[in-house]
């Protein structure tokens, strides 16, 4: 896991952070991957942020993590795609969607580091 993914799964944990559900970010609350674009906006990351009727889009994606904020983590897939412990395909958007908290999803994030990310030089 490179040192931005390290940075997200600790903002995950950190409490700065409100929960919400079903887009990345609106007003201040956060799916676990629009955390991910708040972080990498601040690490000077070039993102298009727009904002309309509160809801904020990041490079034009309101639901899934755009190519250079995926780049920048060094996730496989735009939804942080995995195999969950009895076999079936679960993805860290699901997962905040379905109210696991965002300390769980940084403890799955960790438990399918192998997966979930490009594996680094």
């Amino acid at each position: 896991m490179n040192k931005n993914a390290k940075r997200w799964v600790a903002a995950l944990r950190s409490g700065e952070f409100k929960q919400g559900r079903g887009v990345l970010r609106v007003g201040d609350l956060f799916c676990c991957l629009g955390v991910s674009c708040e972080l990498a906006v601040r690490a000077g990351v070039d993102i298009d942020m727009t904002v309309v009727n509160n809801a904020f889009t990041y490079n034009g994606h309101a639901f899934s993590l755009p190519a250079n904020v995926r780049l920048w983590l060094g996730l496989t897939t735009e939804k942080g795609e995995y195999i969950d412990a009895i076999g079936s395909r679960g993805s860290l958007t699901a997962d905040n969607d379905n109210g696991v908290s965002f300390a769980q999803i940084a403890n799955t994030i960790e438990a399918h580091e192998s997966e979930l990310f490009v594996k680094e030089d």
